[in-house]
């Protein structure tokens, strides 16, 4: 009996296996960290949120978030997901999504950092704003 990576490497080679394999890994983690801020008994959560273009002018959004887990308080880097059009902060806010994904609430969360650019805290139209829209509190 075969395993999916068993069957990816069959049909697609050793490189493909070492890829799906990395996407598996990164997959389980955010599964574990998103388990355990659903967890926590403090729930009010804390993220940092920052979009980066690299030297290939592909442009990331990452989130480290804080939160509690057995009564210590965690910092952990929860995503990395790519921006598929504009650094906007409509664009940015689509990408959120990640939340739903994971049973993750905006509901739950408490702070928000970001890098003070004006699409993460314009007073109208900037990420932050938009977020608060979606979550008041």
């Amino acid at each position: 009996m075969y395993c999916t990576i068993d069957i990816v490497e069959l049909l697609c080679g050793k490189e493909a296996r070492k890829r799906f394999r990395i996407i598996d890994i990164s997959h389980d983690i955010l599964d574990q960290v998103a388990r355990k801020i659903r967890a926590s008994p403090a729930k009010i959560i804390s993220f940092q949120v920052d979009e980066s273009t690299d030297v290939s002018n592909c442009v990331h959004l990452w989130v480290y978030s804080w939160y509690v887990h057995v009564g210590k308080l965690n910092e952990e880097f929860l995503t990395c997901e790519s921006l598929e059009a504009t650094t906007k902060a409509v664009d940015i806010l689509k990408q959120m999504d990640f939340f739903e994904r994971n049973d993750l609430s905006l509901n739950n969360v408490g702070s928000l950092y970001t890098d003070g650019a004006p699409a993460m805290i314009g007073a109208k139209s900037g990420f932050v704003a938009l977020a608060k829209k979606r979550a008041p509190h």
